[in-house]
């Protein structure tokens, strides 16, 4: 799924559900690659940042809360919504999710293995993450992933 094609199925989602959509940029990804290299702590921080802007800043109590991420996204999505801890978000949505990244990593070629692994130092684990949710959870995935 390109860009583009994720951000137009979120605005229909939110014209069609009537919600309003936040899709904050992870350093060192996409738009924010200037930032250079990315770890899985400063996205946690950033992530983690906008959970408390919704709740703090703007008002919303985490059960108005709904979230969703896809492919390494979805490993984000859970670690938050395990942070969240006894006061969940509404649900979690996760698209394309992966097990853990070592696990997803092994099942890769040897040349991909190397690059994964310098480009993610820090590894995710989706399953230890969903052991800890208290929330509604939607899994989507295609069939030829």
């Amino acid at each position: 799924m390109c860009k583009d094609s994720v951000q137009k199925w979120l605005r229909d989602l939110s014209e069609d559900m009537q919600c309003n959509v936040l899709i904050p940029e992870y350093p060192g990804y996409q738009l924010d690659f200037a930032q250079g290299i990315t770890t899985t702590e400063q996205v946690r921080k950033q992530t983690y940042r906008v959970v408390t802007y919704l709740t703090n800043d703007l008002g919303f109590k985490h059960s108005d809360i709904v979230l969703a991420g896809y492919s390494i996204g979805s490993a984000v999505a859970a670690d938050v919504a395990a942070w969240m801890g006894r006061r969940p978000p509404a649900a979690l949505l996760l698209i394309a999710a992966f097990y853990s990244m070592p696990r997803a990593i092994g099942t890769m070629p040897l040349a991909c293995k190397c690059l994964a692994h310098l480009i993610s130092a820090d590894h995710y684990h989706t399953n230890e993450d969903l052991e800890k949710i208290e929330c509604p959870l939607m899994l989507m995935h295609g069939t030829r992933d």
